[in-house]
């Protein structure tokens, strides 16, 4: 695709930190996009050795779209995301991880679909490098001929973290710099954008990918503070959430429902990720609290969907 002046310039932040080439892959596939109109700022998080300013230095060297700053010490990973963000100009903008890749015409589709969207989103697979086991991401089911409530709905019900890595019409996520940052906070992201942005575009039709890259046999978890007796805290996620939800416009049953579906997925990540911390606790929680949630969830479902269809 040949750029020219009147396009618009599309920002991607890398945020990078001791993957020297994961980092040259994850270059050569943004400096490979179809759509050339380009910034591209690496910020690297005080990487040991010089293996990955090397890297960039190349980049640098043969690509005037490549910005590459380094950072005086190693700071918490949401810093490398907000420093990005925060030193670019382009009117889109894109986080792309220091191992993954995107298929040659990721910034080409995304913005022919964006439209007046908060954010667009293709298919997104993970591969696992060490085992070449490739896993298809499923889309979440939202649309912009959604309502508003029906697409908060759905992803509270079902979180996909991924979507932070979403092509974004910049001004429309600058809050994130002023933003707490807390376990989920990246599903948290795309909530706010579909109850106080203007939604999210997923490209249904599009046979490219976004590709994860987990170099490890399995997926890592990473809490943003890792603290003895727990690996996540989940009430700041909470939270915000219930504060999103006493600021939207919906309805006062609407409003009830989402806390409800809000809780649910709390006591779904604690029940699957704190096994090991808490086991009677789980198990408790599974016999008092989830059967009965899960039955009450799904009449609730159907009862606000057409409750919804019918105003």
């Amino acid at each position: 695709m040949n750029t020219s002046a009147n396009q618009p310039l599309v920002s991607v932040g890398i945020p990078t930190y001791n993957r020297p080439e994961g980092l040259r892959r994850t270059l050569e596939c943004v400096t490979n996009q179809s759509y050339t109109n380009l910034e591209i700022i690496v910020s690297d998080n005080c990487s040991q050795g010089k293996e990955t300013q090397d890297v960039a230095r190349e980049f640098t060297d043969k690509d005037h779209r490549v910005k590459y700053y380094r950072q005086d010490k190693n700071e918490y990973g949401f810093f490398n995301f907000k420093f990005v963000l925060e030193n670019a100009v382009g009117e889109y903008f894109a986080w792309i991880a220091d191992d993954d890749e995107w298929d040659v015409f990721f910034v080409e589709k995304c913005l022919s679909n964006i439209k007046n969207c908060s954010s667009a989103m293709c298919k997104i697979r993970v591969c696992y490098r060490t085992t070449g086991l490739v896993l298809e991401g499923k889309l979440l089911d939202l649309s912009p001929d959604y309502s508003k409530y029906r697409n908060y709905k759905e992803s509270i019900l079902n979180p996909a973290p991924s979507l932070i890595y979403s092509f974004y019409k910049r001004c429309d996520i600058l809050w994130f710099l002023h933003s707490d940052i807390f376990d989920f906070s990246d599903c948290f992201l795309a909530s706010k954008l579909l109850v106080q942005g203007n939604g999210i575009a997923l490209i249904k039709d599009y046979s490219g990918y976004q590709t994860n890259i987990v170099g490890a046999e399995k997926y890592q978890y990473k809490p943003f503070k890792p603290a003895d007796g727990r690996l996540f805290s989940y009430r700041p996620f909470v939270q915000h959430h219930l504060d999103l939800i006493a600021n939207s416009s919906f309805s006062y049953f609407q409003k009830q429902s989402l806390k409800l579906f809000v809780f649910w997925r709390i006591t779904r990540w604690f029940t699957k990720y704190e096994k090991q911390y808490s086991p009677i606790r789980i198990w408790l929680l599974k016999i008092l609290i989830v059967r009965p949630i899960r039955s009450l969830i799904k009449c609730l479902k159907w009862i606000v969907y057409y409750a919804t269809e019918a105003s």
